[in-house]
């Protein structure tokens, strides 16, 4: 009975863990801006290998059409080069996190400078000065830059981002438009994106969850329970 008991009490604290560790996870910094090749005459690496592995075999279509689309742009022409830019519907926790990975993998792929960023930063006192380094960064990048903004919902919602005469909506417009650069925005599912700003995002990507994903999740939610109430059956 007792060796029961204990089997069950090493469950749930290895549950508790395992969910302390997913809150923690959950709060991790966007990973670092792989940018700054052009002025180290240098290739810099990610630091883990992005993949397609983890995506579902739509998205890694769509993700494959974007990368190639990417590369006869870059095959045309070295000095104007105009990347269109993709906005990513996100419904879950998991799915921002896939659309983070689906914004790397692209820059990866295409062999771009990447730099990431949440709309949160954008509203800070700096955020105007943020945006502005990035067309810094995509005048002297000789590879291109894919600027990938997370929750550009918030920054779509800010009056200040929305008013035509506003520094923040013309720095914004002017990143978009920036010959040499490619924003990846994520959205909510069915956000309709102002239409001040619709027109540079027409192609949009729903970002699926693959079905192992949400079975493992529900086996790390359920299985301990079943274990543990199976486990006090058992003993009494």
């Amino acid at each position: 009975m007792y060796h029961k008991i204990s089997i069950v009490l090493i469950t749930l604290l290895n549950v508790n863990q395992l969910l302390s560790n997913n809150q923690v996870n959950a709060q991790k910094p966007l990973p670092k801006a792989v940018i700054g090749r052009w002025a180290h005459f240098k290739r810099y690496w990610f630091e883990d290998t992005p993949s397609m592995k983890e995506f579902t075999e739509k998205n890694k279509k769509e993700l494959e059409e974007i990368i190639q689309n990417i590369e006869n742009i870059k095959k045309q022409n070295i000095d104007i080069r105009y990347f269109p830019s993709i906005h990513i519907y996100t419904y879950t926790g998991n799915s921002r996190i896939l659309a983070l990975s689906a914004a790397r993998t692209i820059a990866y792929l295409a062999d771009m400078d990447f730099a990431p960023i949440r709309a949160d930063s954008l509203l800070d006192p700096n955020g105007i000065d943020q945006l502005k380094n990035f067309i810094t960064i995509a005048n002297k990048s000789s590879y291109g830059l894919l600027v990938y903004i997370e929750n550009a919902d918030k920054i779509f919602n800010n009056s200040d981002f929305l008013n035509p005469e506003s520094e923040a909506y013309q720095t914004l417009t002017a990143l978009i438009k920036k010959n040499n650069t490619m924003l990846v925005i994520t959205i909510p599912e069915k956000y309709t994106i102002p239409l001040a700003f619709s027109s540079y995002f027409q192609k949009g990507i729903i970002m699926e969850t693959p079905s192992g994903l949400l079975e493992d999740i529900a086996k790390f939610i359920f299985l301990p329970w079943y274990v543990f109430f199976k486990g006090i059956y058992k003993i009494y």
